[in-house]
């Protein structure tokens, strides 16, 4: 088989939450090592829960979350947050939620476009992910109603934009969508589950040429010292999550210091475990930052030893 990836690449995986939580990257760094060992692929999740590709594009951001990695390919899935999930509430429709939801879908289209252009003016191959579906059904508590339609539209979007670029896309909506029938696929609205995640896994690496075929039903097992790895990865995530979410990085100049140190006290009380968990580590980690990240470079390439 042709993989698409040659030896001593570096391969980072730009997203919101449904990238930065790790799992299916977990399982192709699994793979890889039980498979292309000798290639000595490093993968790295640059991730940031919460965030949107509007604000992934901003310059200052890809240095410090990306580029600062020197990779040789880009895998980019945004759609779930650019949608704006809360202007899907009928009760409270209006033309200007309307035309904001319009304005949503061109800065999508915008957004990748950029990304790409972005990755290319530094000889980074994009690889393309469709957003994966949005859960509409069950008990929630507030009511939000075509998001999911949406995110189909988005997926159109991101086909097109890949054709017209020839580049590479892993269409994990087909994947998710063709096996929703068998079994529950997330845990909440948003989020793949356990089984979701290897199924986003074993999807990248067919369509990358990695695998032969799809084996929806195989279980990957995460060795200690991948585990040992993602549990730097995912610390150093959080601390990316507080950072740009809650300390000043928003694009927004509403975001006044008072409000952010008031959004930081609301976070730290709030019984979300993934809230305590990020302002946790955020506490404990933020200032040696860099050495984590030196640390998780560290282990990536250690992992092949």
């Amino acid at each position: 088989m042709k993989i698409a990836f040659k030896k001593h690449d570096r391969v980072c995986f730009l997203g919101d939450s449904i990238t930065a939580h790790g799992f299916w990257e977990a399982e192709i760094i699994e793979y890889f090592l039980n498979n292309y060992r000798e290639l000595e692929i490093e993968f790295y999740n640059c991730g940031i829960s919460g965030t949107t590709g509007f604000e992934a594009n901003l310059k200052n951001r890809l240095y410090a979350d990306f580029l600062n990695y020197f990779p040789q390919y880009a895998v980019i899935m945004f759609g779930m947050n650019d949608v704006g999930k809360w202007l899907y509430d009928p009760a409270l429709e209006t033309p200007e939620r309307i035309e904001r939801r319009k304005q949503r879908a061109e800065g999508y289209r915008n957004t990748l476009k950029n990304l790409i252009d972005i990755c290319r003016e530094r000889d980074i191959t994009p690889i393309i992910c469709t957003p994966t579906p949005f859960n509409e059904y069950g008990e929630y508590e507030s009511v939000s109603w075509g998001i999911d339609r949406v995110l189909e539209d988005f997926s159109s979007t991101a086909k097109q934009i890949s054709e017209e670029n020839g580049l590479l896309l892993v269409d994990m909506r087909r994947m998710l969508l063709r096996h929703l029938s068998e079994k529950p696929l997330c845990d909440d609205r948003t989020h793949p589950n356990k089984y979701g995640y290897h199924l986003m896994a074993e999807k990248f690496l067919f369509d990358i040429g990695a695998k032969e075929k799809i084996e929806p039903e195989k279980e990957c097992i995460i060795s200690d010292k991948n585990a040992k790895r993602f549990e730097i990865e995912d610390i150093l995530r959080d601390i990316m999550f507080i950072e740009r979410n809650y300390t000043g990085w928003q694009y927004k100049e509403s975001h006044s210091l008072p409000y952010r140190k008031a959004q930081l006290n609301k976070m730290a009380k709030n019984e979300k475990r993934d809230f305590k968990k990020a302002f946790a580590n955020y506490n404990k980690y933020a200032d040696v930052k860099d050495e984590l990240q030196a640390e998780l470079i560290k282990r990536t390439i250690e992992l092949y030893k």
